[in-house]
């Protein structure tokens, strides 16, 4: 059997990373410098160059008064995903995408989350009969 063989532009619509979260995840840290890692991607190696990267999942929950979320490059703060100020209930379906550059190298992505006061959560979960589906975060050259 031979090796499949080609150029990142054969390959440009697959996912370079993905995560999937089969249970909700909590968050209570309460600024950006201290948020919890909601989802993490990689170490992965890139080829560098602007990347897509995807945040979905079936329900998002702030705190007592917001919730934040932010996209995390090795360990450096990159962009707000989101940031929700609005009653203490979930919202459905959340989903989320952006854009950013990375040069060629190792490279580890996260989505980290924070809030005002109380407790935040990242819906997710098993997708059995009955259950929310998994949470996913990908990201794919763009």
């Amino acid at each position: 059997m031979s090796p499949i063989r080609g150029t990142l532009q054969d390959f440009v619509g697959l996912d370079t990373a993905f995560a999937a979260l089969a249970a909700p995840v909590n968050f209570n840290a309460t600024s950006s410098a201290t948020a919890t890692v909601l989802a993490t991607l990689g170490p992965i190696e890139t080829f560098g160059g602007p990347y897509i990267v995807e945040l979905f999942a079936p329900s998002l929950t702030k705190g007592t008064t917001n919730a934040s979320l932010e996209l995390w490059s090795d360990g450096v703060f990159n962009q707000t995903i989101f940031a929700l100020v609005l009653a203490n209930i979930a919202i459905p379906g959340f989903s989320w995408r952006g854009q950013l550059s990375l040069v060629a190298g190792v490279h580890t992505l996260t989505a980290r989350g924070f809030v005002d006061a109380g407790t935040g959560t990242l819906g997710a979960g098993t997708g059995a009969t009955g259950q929310p589906p998994n949470a996913l975060m990908l990201m794919r050259p763009a």
